[in-house]
């Protein structure tokens, strides 16, 4: 449900914000959620919501090996990207 409702507002906080509410509760690992952040960010790479959250999952739940090279890839496509971790 999150993920459908998601993509259909992708740029708006409260869907974000009860995505991340249902992730901290179900308590899963980062590893999808990156991914679905990071097919986000390849559509729209300028998504400063995505970005916020994904800097949360991060956070809360680890998975930062590869980020820098995740982040270095996107500001390479478009170096004024300037939603690309503005937080």
């Amino acid at each position: 449900f999150c993920t459908a409702r998601g993509r259909e507002n992708l740029k708006n906080y409260q869907v974000w914000f009860h995505r991340r509410s249902c992730l901290a509760r179900l308590g899963s690992g980062p590893e999808a959620e990156l991914e679905f952040v990071a097919e986000i960010l390849r559509d729209d790479s300028k998504n400063y919501h995505a970005w916020g959250h994904r800097q949360w999952v991060l956070s809360s739940c680890g998975g930062w090996e590869g980020e820098a090279a995740f982040v270095e890839g996107l500001l390479e496509e478009d170096a004024r990207n300037n939603s690309a971790w503005n937080q």
